[in-house]
């Protein structure tokens, strides 16, 4: 995805790879995800993932949720869901 066209935006931006901290409130606590890989709008600023990373992301969301913690830190790397 790395060069392609920008799916989000109309002001003809360019998909860059990097790598990002998400960090958001979800379920009542702060969930922090380092190293995050995405593909980042360079004009609107837009983040497109791959399918693994969204299964990932989703899978870490849930984890959290289940935990008693107000914050919840991982790198992204780190994280094992439980089978």
């Amino acid at each position: 995805m790395d060069g392609m066209a920008c799916p989000v935006c109309s002001l003809g931006g360019t998909l860059r790879a990097q790598s990002l901290t998400e960090a958001r409130d979800h379920e009542g606590r702060t969930v922090v995800i380092h190293d995050v890989p995405a593909f980042v709008c360079d004009r609107c600023g837009s983040r497109v993932y791959d399918e693994h990373i969204t299964r990932t992301l989703e899978d870490v969301y849930a984890h959290a949720a289940n935990d008693r913690a107000e914050m919840y830190v991982v790198r992204l790397g780190d994280f094992k869901a439980a089978s």
